[in-house]
């Protein structure tokens, strides 16, 4: 498919996002400098206990180990200077929940010194009974930050963190990846499991392939819900669909509105601007309505949160 000048700017964008680097090492490359920033020895599974008696002696310790952590974090997060020393203990005793707490604070330099190489070592051991911290394997694994990079281990984490703990940024990643292979049924796939999730990427990447394939009035209902989000590169392609009466009828003022949005978003980095719209032959009237009509939405859409794929994360949503 060919774009004008108008509404390229829109794929350019998601092209370039499709490129970045899916590579790092797998789980087992946990570096051995970390080792003392956790205890290798592991708690017994009780998840394997048979009897009902154990079984629930398992979620008591879980509940309570859950309790405890929670609770830690919270006395973190009011300044309490004992919390992060009692955090890393829970961590090396075997605390999942703690160690990946521990690794989101190494990874970004949170309270203490900065350090991707043990944020991964931690992210490591949490892994294995606690799934979000795969995704945090994984975005580790992507970036090569504090790991040497490894593709096909991060696509398979990136697969298993959907899977065992729903976290639409590792589907979006997934999409993106088999976009760029050109797998486009594999990519729907994906990006419809990161919108069923609610991801703003997702419903652009959606409304993006079912635009391609000229299915413009359900393309039209996912690209608006993508730009309501605030996603930076729908309101390129809704420019174009009001421009050329694609799944609407034509409306050069709607383009024009859209085109500015998208000039906002984006921080006016395509070049749209005010002094751009002429191409669309309005009114100085229908300008105005225009500039008005992106103004007022730019203003109230303003405090939008965008998803951050290169964060590591400490739970579903990417809410911190």
């Amino acid at each position: 498919m060919t774009f004008d000048s108008h509404s390229f700017t829109a794929f350019a964008a998601a092209v370039s996002f499709c490129t970045l680097a899916m590579t790092a090492g797998a789980a087992e490359h946990a570096p051995s400098s970390a080792a003392d920033y956790y205890d290798q020895a592991r708690k017994s599974d009780s998840g394997l206990d048979k009897d009902i008696a154990g079984a629930m002696s398992g979620l008591l310790t879980d509940a309570k180990q859950g309790g405890e952590v929670l609770r830690t974090w919270a006395a973190l997060k009011s300044g309490d200077k004992t919390a992060l020393r009692q955090m890393f203990q829970l961590a090396k005793e075997g605390n999942s929940r703690a160690q990946n707490i521990v690794g989101y604070l190494l990874d970004n330099g949170e309270q203490v010194k900065r350090d991707s190489r043990a944020a991964f070592a931690y992210f490591s051991a949490a892994s294995r009974d606690f799934p979000l911290a795969r995704y945090n394997q994984a975005v580790l694994l992507f970036l090569g930050r504090g790991v040497p990079k490894d593709e096909a281990a991060a696509i398979e984490l990136f697969k298993d963190s959907v899977k065992s703990a729903g976290v639409d940024l590792a589907a979006v990643r997934l999409a993106l990846h088999y976009l760029g292979k050109e797998q486009r049924d594999e990519a729907w796939r994906w990006a419809n499991e990161g919108a069923n999730r609610g991801n703003i990427t997702a419903y652009y990447l959606l409304g993006r392939m079912l635009y391609e394939r000229g299915e413009y009035g359900e393309a039209f209902g996912w690209l608006n819900k993508a730009a309501q989000a605030s996603e930076p590169n729908a309101p390129a392609i809704l420019s174009a669909m009001f421009r050329d009466g694609r799944g609407m009828d034509h409306n050069q003022k709607m383009a024009a509105s859209w085109l500015l949005i998208y000039a906002g978003l984006n921080r006016n980095t395509s070049g749209a601007n005010a002094t751009s719209i002429g191409s669309f032959r309005l009114s100085s009237q229908e300008e105005l309505d225009a500039t008005n009509f992106a103004s007022n939405w730019l203003a109230t859409h303003k405090n939008m949160k965008r998803p951050d794929y290169s964060v590591t994360i400490l739970q579903v949503g990417n809410r911190q």
